[in-house]
């Protein structure tokens, strides 16, 4: 239910410009003035007085009265703007002269508690401040500092549609049995109501769990707005009608039972703590994945919750992207669109604050006018190279091509070789020529791309970053392996494979995110090498059974131990940053660090390694903004100043210290405690529950060594 507001407050001035051009033209029309005891001004036309404005005298208490004559006339009219937005007015008393009774009188008057007409009005009552028409049987206007709960009478059968407005301090509502329709009940500004009551006498209408649902309870009709939480729909319901969750503020997660067939098209608009929709397994007309509504064969994705942050990838195979499927959420920064998708319906993404890019695969899809609209300063729509359809954009927004991953090898007797694109081969084939350095660069793509390579002599280098060069220059050695992964954004809307072709191996199978590809301890040569970036979660582009063998018949080399005792070996040490409590200090080898049971949150972390060669690196993800890139070696991840909380955390080992060791890890958030252990640039925390991170353990072990504990549950995402 969209507010009215707007259209009113034109509607109000319209007729305001009709009735002063009036004044200049009636007959006997008196100049304005203003009467001092009341602080009302007002103006005399054909004998009678119009209120048309009002100014607070000296010492006002809040309580208005109304005289019925103002210059010697009656007062028979108040105009529509005389009262918007006086904070000072508690309680008006208006008298029977007066014709016309408007809620609109009261807009944004917050504290106004009571509305008090003279008994004798011929056309209105109040009871207990809250104005009705003379019989009783309407509902007109609940003034805006009405608080707690409130029992509509018994004799009300009508309610006006802007009876509650700005009604942010109502708890409860209680509805007689004799209101038969309230699709004119708007209570979508009242922000703290949690409970509604129906009357059991009620023949079209029943309570269950402070929600209003149909007679027979096959229809949820209404949510109240102040309903924190989750929220489990009844199971008799078979259709969720329109506007029931509208404005429900406080929801988080949402369960749709079995026998729902139906759900108006508006779904969840401005429920904007929701981060969850689950969907019952048993249902023939929807399922969720992952938190998000779609139809039943999957081919229409209905609804995105509001909190759903960061990046999120729409899964291959849905074909529509539904009216307002995006309606609202606001922390999303980035949309990624598979080839399979052929239709965006209008306002499909709607009030997308921070949305960024939405990437498209496949060409360009029907777009509905206004699919996209107000959307962040430098959007754009982003499309793979060679697709159709985006010389002319949507909204207004900039199209740029999706180059993807560009990457170029340096190669015995040739040298560096030209940069190729997105799966297409870099090196020879049946010279037997090796490759000696890489580079690897994203075109197009936010977020960064890094890489490493196990070269010959050598062994596994340290991690470089965006184009620079991995290998050697003018040694002559051979790369024998490589590892790749994606960061920041990049990482969470792709995967990236890569395949190498090795000396007496041929071309082998592809790995993925940071695997290793190529041999190990046979000296055999890297010859070529393929790199492809694929939206997240998408089917690989070949084999990926066997991208990496290790001739286990050589002796490695030893590995080195971890001796706690030894404060020359302690191995790796971490702070964090505590609400209200600031820096703690350093701790090290599985010690917690921040607060248990205190409900605060961390809003920072470093990490560093002591006394073992190679390098740490972690990123967090943050509320409102995601996931960060990663950081290395005792900087700060999170946040300074802002209050941000910490809700999940990767950290993984380079260099030396990766061959050496695995890092486990593992979290205490909100409403869960401690889970699991995670490892090695795994996500440990929560997503999509708005749950804050408390504390944190960090420890290293020896490369293959069993685990600390449990690691079944190291991330829980809604």
């Amino acid at each position: 239910m969209q507010n009215n507001r707007l259209v009113r407050f034109f509607s109000f001035f319209a007729c305001l410009a009709v009735v002063l051009g009036m004044l200049f033209v009636s007959q006997g029309t008196a100049l304005a003035d203003t009467d001092t005891t009341t602080g009302l001004g007002y103006y005399i036309s054909g004998g009678n007085a119009t209120v048309n404005g009002f100014i607070a005298p000296s010492g006002f208490n809040g309580s208005l009265t109304i005289p019925a004559t103002l210059g010697g006339a009656p007062v028979t009219s108040i105009l529509g703007s005389t009262f918007i937005g006086n904070e000072s007015l508690k309680s008006i008393n208006i008298p029977s002269s007066v014709t016309t009774v408007s809620e609109m009188y009261f807009d944004q008057c917050i504290n106004l508690a009571a509305i008090n007409i003279d008994a004798a009005h011929p056309s209105y009552k109040s009871i207990d401040g809250v104005l009705y028409n003379k019989d009783g049987t309407e509902l007109l206007c609940v003034p805006q500092a009405k608080s707690g709960s409130y029992s509509i009478p018994s004799t009300v059968t009508t309610i006006n549609r802007y009876a509650f407005e700005e009604c942010t301090l109502l708890t409860s509502l209680n509805i007689p049995s004799g209101i038969l329709d309230i699709s004119n009940l708007d209570v979508s500004d009242c922000s703290v109501l949690s409970s509604i009551t129906v009357d059991a006498a009620n023949p079209n209408y029943k309570s269950v769990d402070g929600a209003v649902l149909s007679r027979n309870g096959t229809k949820m009709v209404l949510c109240p707005t102040g309903r924190t939480g989750s929220y489990s729909i009844p199971g008799s319901v078979t259709s969720i009608e329109y506007n029931a969750f509208y404005n429900a503020y406080y929801l988080n997660s949402l369960t749709i039972p079995s026998g729902v067939w139906y759900i108006s098209e508006d779904y969840f608009d401005s429920c904007s703590a929701l981060g969850a929709i689950h969907v019952d397994a048993a249902n023939s007309n929807y399922k969720s994945i992952n938190g998000v509504l779609f139809s039943k064969d999957g081919s229409t994705i209905l609804c995105c919750p509001a909190m759903k942050s960061g990046s999120y990838s729409i899964p291959n195979g849905v074909t529509t992207i539904n009216s307002y499927a995006f309606d609202n959420c606001d922390l999303l920064m980035s949309v990624v669109v598979p080839s399979s998708v052929t239709t965006v319906a209008t306002s499909a993404f709607y009030s997308n604050d921070r949305l960024m890019n939405v990437y498209f695969y496949g060409n360009a899809p029907t777009v509905v006018s206004n699919s996209f609209r107000w959307y962040a300063d430098g959007f754009a729509v982003r499309y793979q190279k060679g697709r159709t359809g985006y010389t002319n954009p949507w909204g207004g927004a900039t199209a740029i091509p999706i180059e993807g991953v560009a990457y170029r090898t340096h190669v015995q007797d040739f040298g560096w070789q030209d940069y190729v694109l997105n799966g297409e081969s870099s090196g020879t084939s049946g010279q037997s020529k090796r490759l000696e350095a890489i580079n690897i660069k994203l075109e197009g793509i936010s977020g960064g791309i890094e890489y490493r390579t196990h070269v010959q002599d050598i062994g596994w280098q340290d991690w470089v970053a965006n184009d620079a060069l991995s290998g050697t220059s003018a040694q002559s050695k051979r790369l024998e392996a490589i590892q790749i992964r994606l960061t920041g954004e990049a990482a969470d809307l792709y995967d990236v494979y890569y395949r190498v072709h090795a000396q007496d191996t041929g071309w082998m199978d592809w790995a993925k995110n940071g695997a290793s590809a190529g041999t190990a301890a046979y000296s055999r040569r890297l010859e070529a090498i393929e790199i492809k970036i694929v939206a997240k979660g998408s089917a690989a582009p070949g084999a990926t059974a066997r991208p990496f063998i290790q001739n286990d018949s050589v002796t490695p080399t030893p590995v080195p131990t971890i001796n706690p005792s030894d404060p020359d070996t302690s191995a790796v040490l971490y702070k964090t940053h505590v609400q209200d409590v600031g820096w703690q200090d350093y701790v090290s080898d599985g010690a917690v660090s921040g607060t248990s049971a205190r409900s605060l949150r961390l809003e920072g972390i470093q990490i560093k390694l002591e006394g073992i060669s190679g390098g740490i690196e972690y990123s967090t993800h943050i509320q409102d903004i995601g996931w960060q890139g990663f950081v290395a070696n005792d900087a700060m991840s999170g946040t300074s100043g802002q209050s941000k909380r910490l809700e999940a955390i990767k950290i993984r080992l380079t260099g030396a210290a990766a061959e050496a060791y695995d890092i486990y890890y593992c979290v205490h958030a909100q409403n869960t405690g401690w889970l699991d252990w995670a490892k090695n640039g795994e996500a440990a925390g929560t997503a999509g529950f708005s749950y804050r991170l408390e504390a944190i353990k960090i420890v290293l072990v020896p490369k293959g060594a069993p685990a600390p504990g449990p690691t079944a549950r190291t991330f829980v995402q809604g």
